[in-house]
């Protein structure tokens, strides 16, 4: 999970180049819109719906929000995605604008229970971003910080002292 523009694609890079080299891993992409905005940005992608590279398995899914109205598509997309490749790892990328809990809802049910074992939810946030307002106050964000097993941090390279204690203040309201 991550809010638009957070470094969710990014972080997963970074995650994929560290894949070990016996194991099948396999990624559900999601874009809430018709065009396929992080395809070009995974690394190494060829340009194609489903993409086995360095057995990584990759399948976009570009029919809507896959915790709202791509639904269905995210359950075909996905029962393909496991059953062709039968990973070891799967991460799932929603869109930027995707409902968490309704995703995990999804995830956790009995229809996927002998195939998934939701492990963590990892939600990414761009450390240089939490003092915009309307940031922190959006539904979808605050959401996606509530629901996060896991808080990455994009952009801590370049944190200022008052995004740290924006941070903090964010953690203390969300954990504390």
């Amino acid at each position: 999970m991550g809010f638009l523009g957070a470094g969710k694609t990014t972080v997963l890079n970074g995650l994929l180049a560290q894949k070990p080299a016996h194991e099948t891993w396999a990624v559900l992409m999601n874009e809430a819109g018709k065009v396929e905005v992080d395809k070009g940005f995974l690394a190494p992608v060829k340009q194609s719906e489903s993409t086995h590279v360095g057995r990584v398995a990759i399948k976009q899914l570009i029919s809507g929000c896959m915790c709202c109205t791509g639904q269905v598509s995210m359950q075909v997309a996905l029962s393909r995605l496991l059953s062709q490749t039968k990973p070891d790892r799967l991460f799932i990328e929603a869109t930027g604008l995707g409902h968490p809990a309704q995703l995990i809802r999804q995830l956790s049910s009995t229809y996927w229970a002998t195939a998934l074992s939701l492990q963590a939810v990892l939600t990414v946030i761009d450390a240089t971003n939490l003092h915009d307002v309307r940031l922190l106050n959006h539904e979808i964000f605050q959401a996606q910080v509530s629901n996060a097993d896991l808080i990455v941090l994009s952009h801590g390279d370049v944190m200022q002292p008052e995004d740290n204690e924006a941070l903090q203040n964010l953690l203390k309201q969300e954990y504390y």
